[in-house]
């Protein structure tokens, strides 16, 4: 046995070693690729926050070099004009010796429109706020309130990361503190050397820190995919070494508990015996199967568990295909160790060396009796009625056939037997189908107890039974046989407490007097037992040639009549109705007629009763109503007024009455 035998055990031992080792080494490097990536995203929330310290430093000292200085004086123009929030200024306004005038800039209001015009050169944006200010667009908002409120409680900073209009962005304020060269400007509010005057804030956009990150990280994530590509190889290539390993070293272990495994776990009967067919071994399933514990089976020969289901060559040809093939294998008959017997399929086969001497042998079956049960159920309910357990039509059909071959070989004769109850429909529709029923078991009982064992007694369908009887001399003892019947059948049946009367019908037709076949036989049965009711019913009528030539005679006829319909070779005459009083036509009847090619005049009587059975009378119907229709149609286009009954068949009345009134209009 190779190693692939084992696979299916070491493989999925080392993938979960190399997996969790996978896992680890990608915990190590995913965790490292974490720690750098954090940290760069905090240098560069570090960085930019830096750059923010740096500008409010640089803006801090351009406001104390203006402020040191009294302030910036400027042309006053529609951009500049003079500030209405430093009035109270004498010096706001002045006038140079050469006669220009300048007015007094507020160094917070010089560059936030430095930033207003000229944002791009700077990346950031800054302004001074306050909760008390000079200028309504100093007024802080909420967070810069609170800031501001920190300050006044020696917090030196306040920064957070935020979302604007130029994405996420560091925003930083620092504390404006009092000193001697603002109060020119701010004194009037109340300030104090030394009091929190307000806040300067700063804003940084991260989007061109961040995008100088994405790079990094891009090759961070680059450099770690590499090194843990590497380790993966490395692990996948240790475990596939270790796999090997591990399948060479147990190989040998492995055949034998697997051997020993599939032997005692096999669902199947198996049993091991040596070349003289004495049990070696045997497992669990057959014990389940047999009832024979190993102990007592080892040491014996299978034919302990013999049946005698089969004579000496079913095992002589069972040896002979083990020593020409190597194996045998099919449904075999077995004891059980109460004595019961078992059908079995069992296949055997023999084990050689390799110099091809036989060293064993390995029979395996399982018990298929609940299966051929389940077959034989199956195939009784095909050829039986559920309702009497008498034969069926297919199993009818096929005894007939068969004794009729019987009968060829022989030189006897057999009888069929056709009888159809009388008045049970009646019974049926009184009492109900359930009663019905039981009267149609308790008939068949009666039946089978009219005939020999040999015989047949079969329900076709409805209250229709046969007979079959085969191996008769003469017509003596079939028509005793139908007299029995016949007395049988009309003995009273009690159902729900009352007396029940029914009586038969019974055609008999003979091979080989009358027919050759199953269907003749069959077909002359049926026309004998219609003689039989309409000679009164509760007899039995003997098929002849007058009755053959009758059933070839209507055979004949139902395929003329359907030809005709197909042809439209039926006529319509049309009788007219006369007034006696004015001797004038008052109307006319239509007639349908047959003239058969053959025969002549067919009498409505013989073929009308033929279609209605044969279910052809609606055709009739409106092939006539159609002649009809157009008749009438033309005598009135030619100003005659008349009248015109047509005749239809009772169940196709109101049929009838639709399609006239529609031809009509």
């Amino acid at each position: 046995m190779n190693v692939l035998a084992y696979e299916d055990k070491i493989t999925p031992k080392v993938t979960r070693y190399a997996l969790l080792g996978l896992l680890v080494w990608t915990l190590v490097v995913g965790g490292s690729l974490l720690f750098n990536i954090l940290n760069q995203k905090n240098n560069t929330i570090l960085l930019a926050t830096q750059i923010a310290r740096a500008n409010f430093n640089k803006d801090q000292a351009y406001r104390f070099w203006a402020s040191s200085h009294g302030g910036v004086y400027v042309k006053p123009n529609e951009r500049t004009p003079p500030s209405p929030w430093m009035a109270h200024l004498p010096d706001r306004d002045v006038v140079t010796t050469d006669g220009v005038q300048l007015t007094l800039m507020n160094p917070a209001y010089m560059l936030r429109q430095m930033m207003e015009e000229n944002g791009e050169l700077y990346g950031i944006h800054g302004r001074i706020v306050g909760i008390v200010y000079l200028n309504p667009n100093n007024k802080a908002d909420p967070w810069e309130e609170a800031a501001i409120r920190a300050f006044e409680k020696n917090v030196e900073e306040v920064s957070e990361i935020t979302e604007t209009k130029d994405g996420p962005t560091v925003r930083l304020i620092r504390p404006m503190i009092m000193r001697e060269d603002c109060l020119k400007c701010h004194g009037h509010l109340g300030f104090k050397i030394g009091d929190v005057r307000g806040a300067v804030g700063i804003n940084v956009p991260l989007a061109p820190y961040q995008a100088i990150e994405n790079r990094l990280v891009h090759w961070m994530v680059m450099s770690h995919g590499g090194v843990w590509l590497l380790g993966s190889v490395a692990i996948a290539m240790v475990a596939g070494k270790s796999r090997r390993r591990l399948l060479e070293k147990e190989e040998a272990n492995q055949e034998i508990q697997i051997a020993a495994k599939v032997f005692e776990n096999m669902t199947e009967a198996t049993v091991i015996t040596n070349p003289e067919g004495v049990i070696l071994r045997v497992n669990p399933g057959f014990t389940a199967v047999t009832g024979y514990q190993a102990a007592e089976v080892i040491g014996q020969r299978p034919s302990m568990i013999k049946s005698n289901h089969h004579n000496e060559e079913f095992y002589q040809q069972l040896w002979q295909s083990l020593r020409l093939y190597g194996q045998w294998q099919g449904e075999i008959w077995n004891r059980r160790k109460d004595g019961r017997i078992f059908a079995a399929w069992e296949s055997i086969v023999s084990v050689r060396d390799e110099q091809g001497n036989v060293v064993q042998y390995i029979g395996s079956f399982y018990d298929i009796t609940e299966k051929k049960l389940s077959e034989e159920r199956i195939r009784h309910m095909a050829q039986f009625d559920f309702l009497t357990e008498l034969p069926n039509r297919a199993l009818f059909q096929d005894r007939l056939t068969h004794a009729l071959h019987h009968a060829s070989r022989e030189d006897h004769k057999v009888a069929l037997l056709f009888l159809d109850l009388d008045g049970f429909k009646k019974v049926n529709d009184t009492l109900g189908h359930a009663q019905g029923d039981l009267l149609l078991r308790e008939i068949a009982i009666r039946l089978l107890g009219c005939v020999r064992a040999s015989d047949t007694v079969a329900r076709l369908g409805g209250d229709e039974f046969t007979i079959v009887m085969e191996n008769l001399q003469g017509n003596g003892d079939v028509i005793l046989v139908a007299e029995k019947v016949l007395k049988d059948v009309a003995r009273p049946v009690h159902l729900q407490e009352r007396e029940v009367y029914v009586s038969a019908s019974i055609g008999i037709a003979l091979y080989p007097d009358d027919g050759n076949t199953a269907a003749e036989l069959l077909q002359f049965a049926d026309a004998a037992m219609y003689q039989a009711k309409g000679e009164g019913k509760n007899r039995f009528h003997l098929f002849n040639k007058a009755l053959k030539e009758r059933a070839e005679l209507r055979l004949n006829m139902e395929a003329d009549l359907r030809r005709a319909l197909k042809e439209n070779s039926l006529e319509v005459y049309y009788q007219p109705k006369i007034e006696i009083t004015t001797g004038r036509i008052a109307s006319f009847e239509a007639l349908v007629r047959w003239n058969h090619p053959q025969l002549g005049m067919v009498s409505p009587g013989l073929f009308i009763p033929l279609a209605e059975e044969l279910g052809l009378v609606q055709k009739i119907d409106h092939f006539v109503l159609q002649q009809a229709c157009q008749q009438l149609a033309q005598w009135r286009a030619e100003g005659f007024d008349l009248a015109l009954a047509v005749n239809f068949s009772a169940p196709q009345h109101p049929y009838s009455r639709a399609l006239l009134a529609a031809a009509l209009d």
